[in-house]
């Protein structure tokens, strides 16, 4: 989970998530990765009461290697949830 809380300020900022620590316990499987978000549009109650539970708004299945990076554009008070499940392989 990241975070851009500032209160009354007004800076994005670009967040780089290093998932690299991760492979030795999920080289070469497949891995879902998805992330939710609140912020002044997402997952807002006064933005938009009827969808202010936890939105998810990215869905992707990659094979995790030697490297595997996620950048995030956060605008102001915002939190970014990454959720990460490692499908298990035949026989383990």
């Amino acid at each position: 989970m990241v975070w851009n809380y500032q209160g009354t300020g007004r800076h994005g900022f670009r967040v780089n998530v290093d998932l690299g620590g991760l492979r030795a316990t999920a080289a070469g499987h497949t891995v879902l990765r998805r992330e939710y978000r609140i912020d002044a549009e997402t997952s807002n109650y006064w933005t938009d009461a009827a969808n202010a539970n936890l939105q998810q708004v990215s869905e992707t299945t990659f094979t995790l290697g030697n490297s595997h990076q996620v950048i995030i554009d956060l605008p102001p008070n915002a939190v970014h949830l990454i959720t990460l499940d490692v499908e298990s392989s035949h026989g383990n």
